[in-house]
């Protein structure tokens, strides 16, 4: 479980990443059309897609879409965005996402 609790935190400490999630978060969309709407190299684009993991599955068309974990963590990175923060510190980051890696599906 630490593993995969510390991707996460990695994924979302990264502004370019958080960008991909957010771009997802619209539509799923192809590499090409990413990397044009975020000024990103295939190189760059590549890196982070594999860094998001858990948050980020490619479909059969090949575009690139949001899982519902990703969603999920969007969705509270929205949330604390609208209260004016996005959480850097470790502690904080725990207390608020491990209800999302350790929670039932709903």
């Amino acid at each position: 479980m630490k593993a995969k609790q510390f991707d996460i935190y990695e994924a979302l400490k990264n502004k370019k990443r958080r960008a991909i999630l957010k771009e997802l978060s619209k539509n799923p969309s192809g590499a090409l059309e990413l990397m044009r709407k975020l000024g990103m190299g295939a190189g760059s684009f590549y890196h982070h897609i594999e860094r998001l993991g858990p948050l980020v599955t490619q479909l059969e068309d090949r575009r690139y879409a949001l899982t519902e974990l990703g969603r999920t963590v969007v969705r509270r990175m929205d949330s604390d965005l609208d209260k004016g923060y996005f959480v850097q510190s470790k502690a904080l980051r725990i207390f608020l996402l491990e209800p999302l890696l350790t929670s039932p599906p709903l």
